[in-house]
C-alpha cells in the first residue's frame, strides 16, 4: 500500500504602513514604487512546498504646505518655525508630523516690499506769522507730529521747529522722514 500525503498551499496575508521617504520599499524580493499588493512564491520550510505570500502596502504621502507672506523690508529679519528669515524667497523647513510619523515639508514664501522714499521737502525759513504747508512725497498717506496735517494751512512758532513725517505707502510700508522749519 502506498500512502500519498498532499500538502496545503500556504497562504500568508501582511499589510503594513510606510512613509513615502521610505519608498522604495522592498519585501520578499517584490520590490513596491507606491501603494499596492503583491502576491510572491515561496517555498515553505515546514513542507517544502510552495506558499503564497501578499503584502497589503499602504504608503503614506509626505505633507506639503506653502505660506505666502507679504513683508515690509524694516521688518527683516524676522524668525518664523525657528528659521531667521532675511530675504525675499521660499524658505522650506522639514517637520515629523505628530499625526503620521512621517515627513512633512512646510514652505514659506516670503515677498519683501521695499519702504517708500518719503520726502518732506528742503528746511524753510519764514517769517513771523507767515503761514505754510507741509506736503510728503513718495507714498500714499502721510501723519506729521506736533499737530499738523498734510496740506493743512499752519503758523510754524517762533524760533526753530522740528516736523517728523510717517509716509505709508498702498502695502502698508512705513517710513519716516524729518523737516525743520526756521522762522525767524
Amino acid at each position: 500500500s502506498l500512502n500519498i500525503i498532499v500538502e496545503p498551499i500556504l497562504n500568508s496575508n501582511q499589510s503594513l504602513i510606510i512613509c513615502q521617504s521610505e519608498l522604495p520599499y522592498a519585501w520578499n524580493g517584490a520590490l513596491f514604487n507606491e501603494s499596492g499588493t503583491q502576491t510572491v512564491v515561496l517555498t515553505s520550510i515546514l513542507s517544502g512546498c510552495d506558499s503564497l505570500a501578499t503584502m497589503n502596502l499602504n504608503v503614506i504621502n509626505t505633507l506639503s504646505t506653502t505660506v505666502d507672506t507679504t513683508i515690509c523690508q524694516d521688518e527683516l529679519p524676522f524668525t518664523w518655525n525657528g528659521l531667521i528669515v532675511n530675504s525675499s524667497g521660499l524658505k522650506t523647513l522639514n517637520f515629523t508630523s505628530l499625526a503620521t510619523g512621517c515627513d512633512s515639508i512646510i514652505s514659506l514664501n516670503v515677498l519683501v516690499n521695499a519702504l517708500p522714499v518719503v520726502n518732506a521737502g528742503a528746511d524753510q525759513t519764514f517769517c513771523e506769522g507767515t503761514t505754510t504747508t507741509v506736503s510728503g512725497s513718495g507714498a500714499i498717506t502721510y501723519t506729521w507730529d506736533n499737530g499738523v496735517s498734510d496740506g493743512i494751512v499752519f503758523i510754524p512758532a517762533v524760533g526753530t521747529s522740528t516736523y517728523t513725517v510717517v509716509g505709508t505707502d498702498g502695502l502698508g510700508c512705513l517710513l519716516g522722514y524729518l523737516l525743520r522749519y526756521l522762522e525767524h
